[in-house]
């Protein structure tokens, strides 16, 4: 986390002075608009890959909805799998790296 005395407003409220910068798209934010917890904006915080919280999601998993991103899902046709449904499925037999 980047914490930082800035003189430009928030770049998600445009109200409150911007003071954190996230770790994922590098915008400058207030508090407010800052996710401690995943030590993210809040943007960033609501498109996360809900397997590995690092990396922005790319879509959801056809069997059980979770937001993933590339790394954590597997693509057959058109539909985007996550390594948990692939993997019950057999699409896939090793596990993936991280």
């Amino acid at each position: 986390m980047h914490i930082t005395k800035l003189t430009h407003l928030c770049d998600i409220c445009e109200e409150r002075p911007a003071v954190i910068r996230c770790r994922v798209c590098g915008r400058y934010v207030c508090d407010d608009d800052f996710d401690h917890a995943l030590n993210v904006c809040k943007a960033c915080s609501a498109t996360l890959c809900q397997v590995c919280r690092e990396r922005l999601a790319v879509g959801h998993c056809v069997r059980c909805g979770r937001l993933v991103c590339r790394r954590d899902s597997v693509r057959v046709g058109l539909s985007r799998y996550c390594i948990d449904c692939a993997r019950e499925l057999g699409l896939i037999s090793e596990v993936k790296n991280k």
